[in-house]
């Protein structure tokens, strides 16, 4: 008989090893978008009074308007990469589709820091294509789809091996 699933709010803490991809990524995704976030500003007085904001899916802007758009792309995407690796390093206040026991903790814990962090890439992606998109004539298409097909394949693979870390329990 399996013990009861240790309720969120007493979890342990996580004590494994995070393995060096994830720290490279983890690092790099958030110094891009950050990066990405002070070429923008850096930018902004020379950019023209009306920028593109939308694209269509074949990557064409499809939507204008004020230059002062940027500042909301900007905001959000900084806020969102930031929080994001911030909460990467919390892995035991996620919600998880298994029960978390004190014999899985570890290994679920691990997906899910691993599933955030190539979250957060795909995400960065996205964000440098939609930036540049807006900075100079180039078709942001192909890496807002390749963004998309990443934060979907990371949520499903982050599922499949939260479940599989836990032992298949539900």
């Amino acid at each position: 008989m399996s013990r009861p699933p240790v309720r969120a709010a007493r979890r342990p803490r996580a004590d494994y090893v995070t393995g060096p991809v994830t720290k490279s990524l983890r690092w790099i995704s958030l110094g891009v978008a950050l990066a990405m976030s002070v070429v923008l500003l850096a930018s902004y007085p020379s950019l023209p009074e009306t920028i593109p904001i939308h694209f269509n899916v074949a990557g064409k802007a499809d939507g204008w308007g004020p230059r002062s758009a940027i500042l909301m792309l900007v905001g959000v995407f900084t806020v969102l990469a930031s929080a994001i690796t911030w909460l990467s390093f919390r892995p035991h206040v996620f919600n998880y589709p298994v029960e978390v026991t004190e014999e899985n903790a570890q290994a679920v814990y691990r997906e899910g820091e691993r599933t955030l962090v190539w979250v957060c890439a795909a995400m960065t992606m996205a964000y440098v294509g939609m930036g540049l998109g807006s900075l100079i004539d180039i078709d942001p298409g192909l890496a807002i789809a390749v963004s998309m097909v990443g934060m979907l394949a990371a949520a499903v693979v982050g599922i499949v091996r939260s479940v599989r870390a836990a032992g298949g329990r539900r």
